[in-house]
């Protein structure tokens, strides 16, 4: 009987452990989100622009600046966002290297990746 309590008790402990390292990978990845973002195509800045914490001018706050013909990947967008009181426009989420942020749709490129045959 004790010879089955063993296998049982070294069982949960391998079930436990495989929790804990199923978590510390979820946590991992939660905090690295470049690991799963899916990139939707890839643009180029027509001109030096701001990058932003959120697609807003009014309440967001600049984090970067991207250098003009800067080829980034597209995460998001477009999505509508303030750039004053009463005016929206597209915006899209973007990374390039380690900057990840918002950009104004009409700062890039958005056929930049696309062959003119597609």
């Amino acid at each position: 009987m004790r010879r089955y309590s063993l296998i049982a008790l070294g069982f949960v402990a391998l079930m436990f452990l495989c929790l804990i390292v199923l978590t510390f990978n979820a946590i991992n990845r939660s905090n690295n989100p470049s690991q799963v973002e899916t990139v939707l195509f890839e643009a180029q800045t027509l001109q030096d622009i701001p990058v932003w914490s959120i697609n807003d001018l009014l309440t967001g706050t600049q984090v970067d600046t991207l250098t003009a013909e800067t080829v980034v990947d597209v995460l998001e967008g477009p999505r509508q966002g303030q750039v004053t009181a009463d005016d929206l426009e597209d915006w899209y989420r973007v990374r390039a290297g380690n900057i990840t942020g918002w950009v104004r749709g009409q700062f890039l490129d958005l056929a930049f990746g696309f062959d003119a045959g597609d």
